[in-house]
């Protein structure tokens, strides 16, 4: 049997940045809370257990463990990092979790966000960028069966505009224009080493300049058109056929299809604000999402670069100080180029906005078929059995005012008829002896 102690000891072995190491302190306070949902007694077992923790982010993780425990009010005996715990093997792009990490046994894949903006999806490989819409394109097809033609001819030409994006932009490396100032003193030396250093920047400002009035701005002039372009009409597309977006978005968010629905596929985000299920397009999580996200084609830093400016500089300023010959081309072309990629981008006040304007989301219901309900579906659902009930109520209504209208009609035209026209009128057929005075 697995002693706490070690799988405490597991999770705080493991390396990473800031939302690593936040992940992490969810499992951990999730392990130690023992079903507790109530945010003052996590507090005490975050304080009393503080040397198990790395983030430094205790509201964020107490709130979050909050929100898990109060779903599904479980023991939690173990947790792990989505890449440790992955089974399937993509079918598209390069592999990477999407879910963050995993609770008792694998059967609770979680994204881990926090409230802040967030990126649903990026691709910087031209395959990775392709298999998000294409799969989600044929994924909708498939599940709507028989489509209008209109959107098929709408999916053909996201399709085509899809596979033209990967084919030109997606991956490429433009050249940019950088500032020289910007890389002044972006080096530590010893006092020894500054004229050396200063030397280096100095020749590096004259080969920038010089680049410079060579060749325009590739990465600006490329951006701009894609802005204009290419970027704009993908988005109109999308933003035009919402239902056909949320399948897009559904994938993104949890790369269900990339996996075939296994780890490190996600079906669940988990915030300081709520636990949301992603385990479907039409889950209103994800329809909000799609309602507040917009797709972006733009660059990144390649190389070293990405980590500063500082991080680029170090090894030419290394080689520099070492008394080595650094070529200043390799250094300027190292600093300059910008891969081009996607991203989805989500603005974390809008989505907050598009879920509250759905309704106050607080807490989940089940649905006659088990399926999880969101508060306002479970809103929606009283009131869509309310109108139905009045309708019928309306019409009830209706057919019996129409019945005593005819019966006052009829009543008017009896009041100056003599037996014999009543008796013809509602074709009675006497039985016995008629008396009459």
């Amino acid at each position: 049997m697995i002693k706490l102690k070690d799988l405490l000891n597991e999770v705080k072995g493991h390396t990473g940045g800031a939302a690593k190491k936040f992940e992490d302190d969810i499992i951990t306070l999730a392990i130690l809370s023992t079903k507790n949902k109530k945010e003052k007694n996590l507090t005490a077992i975050y304080d009393n257990n503080s040397n198990s923790f790395t983030s430094r982010k205790k509201n964020e993780t107490i709130l979050s463990v909050e929100k898990l425990n109060s779903k599904w009010g479980r023991i939690w005996k173990e947790g792990k990092n989505s890449n440790t715990a992955a089974k399937g093997s993509p079918t598209y792009g390069k592999k990477s979790a999407k879910s963050d990490i995993v609770l008792n046994n694998n059967k609770f894949p979680i994204s881990v966000k926090l409230d802040t903006d967030f990126v649903i999806a990026s691709a910087q490989d031209k395959k990775e960028f392709s298999g998000i819409f294409i799969s989600a394109f044929d994924y909708y097809q498939k599940d709507k069966g028989k489509i209008s033609t209109n959107m098929d001819n709408v999916i053909t030409e996201l399709e085509n505009k899809i596979k033209l994006a990967a084919k030109n932009y997606i991956g490429e490396i433009e050249k940019r224009h950088v500032k020289s100032q910007d890389f002044l003193n972006k080096w530590k030396v010893k006092p020894g080493d500054v004229k050396k250093a200063k030397a280096f920047y100095d020749k590096l400002v004259t080969e920038i300049k010089n680049d410079q009035k060579k060749h325009e701005d590739e990465y600006k002039v490329i951006i701009d058109e894609i802005q204009k372009g290419i970027q704009k009409n993908i988005n109109d597309l999308l933003n035009n056929n919402l239902e056909l977006k949320q399948y897009v978005t559904w994938e993104a968010l949890s790369s269900s299809l990339k996996y075939n629905f296994q780890i490190p596929y996600a079906s669940w985000v988990l915030s300081p604000k709520g636990l949301y299920d992603i385990s479907s397009p039409s889950q209103s999580y994800v329809k909000a999402c799609a309602s507040v996200s917009s797709l972006r084609i733009g660059g990144l830093p390649r190389g070293r670069m990405r980590s500063g400016k500082t991080a680029a500089l170090r090894p030419y300023i290394k080689q520099i100080v070492g008394g080595e010959k650094v070529d200043i081309t390799n250094v300027l072309n190292d600093i300059n180029g910008m891969v081009l990629g996607m991203k989805i981008d989500v603005r974390i006040k809008k989505l907050e906005a598009e879920l509250k304007k759905l309704s106050n989301i607080t807490e989940l219901y089940y649905g006659k078929d088990g399926n999880l309900l969101l508060e306002f579906e479970f809103k929606q659902m009283i009131k869509g059995f309310y109108e139905k009930v009045k309708n019928a109520f309306n019409s009830i209504k209706e057919y019996v005012m129409g019945v005593v209208k005819k019966i006052i009609n009829k009543l008017n035209v009896l009041n100056d008829a003599n037996i014999y026209d009543i008796m013809i009128a509602i074709d009675a057929k006497p039985i016995g002896s008629i008396k009459i005075k």
